[in-house]
């Protein structure tokens, strides 16, 4: 039951309570939330002077305390502070693992407190007893329930100030506790998961960034990121999107955006050109995510950023040794072709193609025996086999026949090549000996002759 503090007489320790105690029970809402509604209007009725016989009102008062704490699944206690007599429910009490009947002295409540928070929560109470605006509290402790089981509770309660001229005395505490434990473990759980998310962010190999969806603003990068573009993290966090993208990649950046906020697709994967602080130009494999919250409306963008700046150049390298090698097959004497494993046709030089009067996309994809006389391809297809089964190249004389009855003449060099995934291909490269041997023949006939 929640005691009220006793001395003499009812009506003289009323009446005395009126004058000296200034109660500010409308502020005991904050504390019980709605729930203690009725007790809260009784004690209020005593404090302007409407109350009927004292232990009737207070019994009610209690009763209504304990009925709306427990049916918030909290505990409710009063504690008379000048004679240090607690009162607890036995909702309370049951919070820390006592029987109903327990009787506790405030030392024994103590004792039950964690011994790492005990000289806290001590504390705590005692500098609110001395401020100004202590008539409020709350805080949270752990305790250990007799079993030995760790609970948290948070400690919700008012004092009461017994007021003589211009010193105060705490002389009474009204209070909920409430077993919290779930919530810390949930908490615990959310800031493990916070710091794992912090050191991935931050200690990433790749660029990670987070922008503001409405104002295209970077509002979080990571160190990688700010290594990319030569910037230190305060700069960057200051710069719009805008100011980071290639001119030529902006357009396509906003539109891929502006579709991520239209659910058309969940994710965006590109390849886009960054602009550094000294104006250099870098390449990154960008995967973009809109993060939306449970209304669905976005919060943030999130990037990430992986430098393929050197990939970038050495595929351009490549590019380049092809364009001076095609430049060289397109305009000499000599002509080129490829073939995969199975005798198709995979590249025609340009010389090729005129020499022999084809077109690439007619001849791509088709074997020789699609194109020249069965005899003639079995001969070409014959030499190719022999590149293959030695892995090495040769130089034959090869003599075909076309489709009109010309018998050319081509002195071919043949190799084998791998791709990068180990695909095996014949290559060739030949030199038309068609006139040097009509030349030849003639002089073995003239020869003759003589």
């Amino acid at each position: 039951m929640v005691r009220w503090p006793q001395s003499g007489s009812a009506q003289t320790d009323l009446e005395s309570f009126q004058r000296d105690v200034q109660f500010s029970f409308e502020g005991m809402l904050v504390l019980v939330v709605g729930a203690l509604s009725s007790a809260v209007a009784t004690m209020v009725a005593i404090r302007r002077g409407h109350f009927g016989p004292r232990e009737v009102m207070a019994r009610a008062s209690a009763e209504h305390f304990q009925r709306s704490a427990s049916a918030a699944e909290v505990g409710a206690y009063a504690y008379d502070i000048e004679r240090q007599i607690p009162d607890w429910s036995d909702a309370l009490k049951r919070l820390f693992g006592l029987p109903a009947d327990a009787a506790l002295t405030q030392e024994q409540i103590l004792e039950l407190i964690h011994p790492h928070d005990r000289e806290h929560y001590r504390q705590r109470l005692t500098g609110l007893f001395a401020s100004p605006d202590g008539s409020h509290y709350e805080c949270e402790f752990r305790i250990v329930r007799p079993e030995g089981n760790e609970r948290w509770l948070r400690d919700r309660g008012q004092f009461t100030f017994a007021l003589k001229g211009r010193l105060r005395r705490p002389v009474l505490a009204l209070g909920l506790m409430s077993d919290i434990t779930e919530k810390k473990f949930d908490e615990e759980l959310q800031l493990e998961s916070e710091a794992h998310h912090r050191a991935a962010f931050d200690g990433s190999a790749v660029g990670m960034c987070h922008t503001d969806p409405k104002t295209g603003h970077l509002l979080r990068v990571n160190h990688r990121f700010c290594q990319m573009l030569g910037y230190n993290n305060s700069e960057l966090v200051m710069l719009p999107c805008q100011d980071i993208v290639h001119p030529e990649d902006q357009a396509s950046v906003l539109e891929a955006i502006a579709s991520l906020r239209r659910r058309e697709f969940t994710e965006y994967q590109a390849e886009i050109r960054f602009v550094r602080k000294d104006a250099g130009c870098i390449w990154g494999d960008v995967t973009i995510n809109l993060v939306q919250d449970r209304v669905g409306q976005p919060v943030r963008i999130v990037a990430v950023i992986k430098d393929i700046t050197a990939h970038k150049q050495a595929e351009e390298k490549v590019r380049a040794t092809e364009r001076q090698l095609r430049a060289f097959l397109d305009n000499s004497a000599v002509y080129g072709w490829m073939k995969d494993e199975e005798g198709r046709y995979v590249f025609l030089s340009k010389n090729y193609q005129r020499h022999m009067a084809v077109r690439a996309e007619d001849m791509l994809g088709k074997t020789d025996f699609d194109y020249w006389p069965q005899q003639t391809a079995e001969q070409f297809r014959k030499n190719d086999q022999r590149v293959l089964a030695n892995d090495s190249a040769i130089e034959v004389l090869e003599e075909g026949e076309t489709m009109d009855g010309k018998h050319p003449w081509w002195l071919c060099h043949k190799f084998p090549y791998r791709d990068e995934t180990g695909k095996r291909f014949v290559g060739g490269l030949a030199v038309d000996l068609t006139e040097r041997k009509r030349i030849e023949e003639e002089l073995r006939e003239s020869e003759r002759r003589l």
